[in-house]
């Protein structure tokens, strides 16, 4: 009985300590990123603004083969920019305007006329941005402390987030804070997977930010040497089990976390046949 209050007592206080770190993450991670968010703009932003708003309408009138701007899908970011017009300026697809030309700046006296601010529609997308990094930042660190002691991890994981120039795109309206969070989740939930858990969660959780990564920036491809190292490392551990064995599984892992990351593919090709059956009609 008493060694039952001993793990019990110990459980608890192990659940205080999970909880703390978290909340010390949280606040560390919001601190430098929220204050004064609203106070400039970067001549990147308006373009993606106008590109989200129109990303938005096509969404609202199903016309999802006019979600597909380029080679460079910018999913998550067109997603953000939705939902901050959702949150800021809703009626904006039901007002019958079309889609407006991003490159000549359009969207800023659409929206003045209408009585909105498109500097709070630029500040809502990039809290939700923020509040998405923070997301896959906590996940980032849940990952690594199955490799690594939870301080350590801690300590590497704010360490990282404070790098000047991190702290500075993880505020902006912009993919590259989104796209190193993504890789970084999918590399380090691979190696969990190779290294200490073969559940399929983590190979899930690898391929899905693997996705995400694509449809954020197509430059994300990058990670796939990130991948091959994992898998060669993981090749040679099990060579003792034959060369043919060991290179049929990095394989079955290769093609699995494939499956699994593919869905930029599908988004790129769905836009694309919609336009090309549009053209046709």
């Amino acid at each position: 009985m008493q060694n039952a209050h001993v793990i019990i007592r110990f459980m608890l206080r192990n659940r205080i300590k999970d909880i703390a770190i978290y909340i010390v993450l949280i606040v560390v991670f919001l601190a430098p990123r929220i204050p004064k968010i609203d106070s400039f703009v970067t001549l990147d932003e308006p373009s993606w603004l106008s590109q989200g708003a129109n990303f938005y309408y096509a969404v609202a009138q199903r016309e999802f083969e006019n979600t597909v701007y380029e080679y460079q899908p910018a999913v998550t970011t067109m997603w953000i920019i939705a939902f901050g017009m959702l949150a800021y300026f809703p009626e904006y697809r039901a007002l019958d305007q079309g889609y407006l030309n991003y490159e000549k700046g359009r969207l800023d006296p659409f929206m003045i006329e209408h009585g909105k601010d498109p500097l709070a529609l630029l500040t809502y997308s990039r809290v939700i941005q923020v509040f998405v990094i923070l997301f896959l930042f906590l996940v980032l660190y849940y990952l690594l402390q199955k490799l690594i002691p939870k301080i350590s991890a801690a300590f590497i994981v704010t360490f990282a987030t404070f790098d000047p120039f991190y702290v500075g795109i993880s505020r902006l309206l912009t993919h590259e804070g989104l796209v190193s969070m993504f890789v970084l989740v999918s590399l380090i939930s691979f190696a969990v997977y190779l290294a200490r858990d073969r559940r399929i969660n983590f190979l899930l959780i690898s391929g899905i930010s693997a996705g995400f990564a694509q449809l954020s920036k197509s430059s994300a491809i990058a990670m796939l040497a990130g991948i091959g190292i994992l898998l060669l490392m993981q090749l040679f551990q099990e060579r003792q089990q034959g060369w043919g064995k060991a290179i049929l599984n990095s394989i079955k892992f290769f093609l699995h976390l494939a499956c699994f990351s593919d869905c930029h593919l599908l988004y790129l090709l769905a836009g694309n046949v919609g336009r090309a059956r549009k053209n046709v009609i």
